[in-house]
């Protein structure tokens, strides 16, 4: 799976990356998402689901959207109240979901792991760097 933001617009795509042995040999199934935003978005898998995050555009509000069918539709948008001039990171260990994001107006790192669907109220822990 690949995430990136449009050229010429800022809108979200998701694609699969097609593989044949160790070789790429190109993206298929692109989706291109009515969510926008002027930073990079970030793409973890977690079996199921597949986990996007972006910064909002206009705001800088932190976003998660999920899918379940492996990255052609996705939904269950949650728009955090947390805050960040720059997009999150996001990682996946043993299907535990990891998003890290910079403080708005700030100098602290902050994160949040588990499972997105149970993210309803925002609860970041804040680590100073």
């Amino acid at each position: 799976m690949i995430t990136w933001k449009g050229d010429g617009n800022d809108n979200l795509n998701v694609a699969q990356v097609a593989t044949a042995g160790d070789a790429i040999t190109g993206i298929v199934n692109k989706a291109v998402l009515g969510d926008r935003s002027p930073a990079s978005p970030s793409l973890g898998v977690a079996r199921r689901p597949v986990v996007l995050t972006w910064r909002g555009d206009g705001n800088t509000f932190l976003n998660v959207m999920t899918s379940d069918d492996g990255g052609r539709t996705f939904g269950n948008k949650l728009t955090s109240t947390e805050r960040s001039p720059d997009g999150p990171v996001l990682a996946v260990h043993n299907g535990a979901v990891m998003i890290a994001w910079r403080g708005d107006g700030n100098t602290q790192l902050k994160r949040r792991a588990g499972q997105p669907r149970r993210w309803h109220a925002p609860a970041a822990a804040a680590v100073d760097r």
